[in-house]
């Protein structure tokens, strides 16, 4: 019995040596019927295959194209302040630059031949100035470029309002949808759509001029109430100027206190009006420009309204505490009216290219003039063409 007991114990005491041994041995794997995998080794491959992972995720990640991600902070996008697009070209004290001009044809915009279409027009020319001797000439290109776009609202579209080059491309508005196009290869390009007055509006803006001022796109509506044809007070809508940053981000900036101001230079109060079709900032003269369209110190009224062509340069500073009113031409005709201005470079903003148009019985034509900031005329109004355009760029 004693015997039993011995044995039985000793055996407990082998079975246990044999539990310690299995957990200080590693246990092994059978993979078929041959291979023994130690868990080191599964473990050890487990780290390289992860490492292998990242490591690929992040090489092909770094290929993908910029546009992948989002890039909002303005520390990924550096404006480009390229300025003319395309470089002058001097000889001798003639400098020449390439402009270009932009019409809006209104109701004439959509077009004849394709349904659901409209269209504008595109004219390239040189303008040389002679910087000793002051003078401005003007040649254009024979045809135009057709610009065509399918974007309308209420049934019209494409009627452009102004050309302006900003970061390094050339814009141009259409004052009925609200779209700001791009052109790229003499083809439009919708990049933002701008509602009307506080931006809570159906309506598309009707932006009728455009600025760069600390690297910000500002578009302008024509500065006055909106009426009815009679001169009734409607909405406050044109009041309104849009700010927009190189990611099309917009703001919305009420300005109803600075158009007044610019009229009020001029002694204009409602209910008399200004319509701007012009306006810009000059940097090295920290100073906004405006040369107004129309102007009346009477009520709006639609027929009447073809005959007020204003004659005036109105300058203020940012705070529009400083307004100044200068009058140009006394041989003024006043059924033109400015549309579009640009400083010619590397003038010190000091000498104005403009054009003027004419809308009167239902017949549109369109000059061009250049002028100092003091008032003197270097070009006088030079007949372009029996349309209107309205938006002028150094391209």
């Amino acid at each position: 019995m004693y015997d039993l007991y011995e044995l039985e114990e000793q055996n407990m005491k082998h079975n246990l040596r044999d539990w310690r041994k299995a957990l200080r041995t590693p246990a092994t794997y059978r993979v078929g019927n041959t291979v023994r995998i130690q868990p080191q080794f599964v473990f050890l491959i487990g780290i390289i295959g992860a490492f292998l992972l990242v490591l690929f995720y992040y090489n092909w990640s770094e290929k993908l194209p910029n546009n992948s991600m989002h890039t909002w902070n303005k520390s990924y996008k550096i404006y480009n302040n390229t300025y003319p697009l395309t470089a002058a070209y001097q000889s001798g004290d003639v400098i020449k630059y390439k402009i270009g001009i932009v019409t809006d044809l209104d109701k004439n915009s959509k077009s004849k031949t394709k349904p659901n279409t409209y269209i504008s027009y595109l004219k390239k020319g040189v303008l040389s100035y002679n910087v000793k001797k002051k003078q401005i000439t003007v040649s254009w290109e024979q045809s135009n470029i057709v610009l065509s776009s399918t974007y309308s609202h209420k049934g019209r579209g494409m009627e452009l309002s102004e050309l302006i080059v900003y970061d390094g491309r050339l814009l141009t508005f259409d004052d009925r949808s609200g779209m700001v196009f791009e052109i790229v290869n003499n083809k439009v390009v919708p990049w933002v759509i701008l509602s009307d007055g506080n931006g809570y509006n159906e309506k598309g803006y009707k932006g009728e001029w455009a600025t760069v001022k600390d690297e910000i796109l500002y578009i302008g509506s024509m500065g006055k109430e909106w009426t009815t044809a009679a001169g009734e007070f409607e909405t406050f809508d044109p009041m309104w100027v849009k700010a927009i940053n190189i990611h099309g981000e917009v703001q919305h900036l009420n300005w109803i206190s600075q158009f007044k101001a610019i009229r009020r230079s001029i002694g204009i109060e409602w209910p008399g009006y200004m319509i701007h079709e012009s306006g810009g900032w000059s940097e090295s003269q920290g100073r906004w420009f405006f040369l107004p369209r129309r102007c009346s110190r009477e009520p709006y009224n639609e027929t009447k309204d073809e005959v007020m062509g204003c004659n005036y340069l109105i300058t203020a500073d940012n705070s529009f505490n400083s307004v100044h009113a200068m009058q140009l031409s006394k041989t003024h005709n006043p059924k033109h009216g400015f549309s579009s201005f640009k400083f010619i470079p590397n003038t010190n903003d000091e000498v104005i290219v403009a054009l003027k148009t004419t809308e009167f019985e239902g017949k549109t034509a369109t000059y061009i003039t250049a002028f100092k900031t003091d008032g003197t005329v270097l070009l006088e109004d030079i007949f372009i063409e029996a349309l209107k355009y309205e938006g002028l760029e150094f391209i």
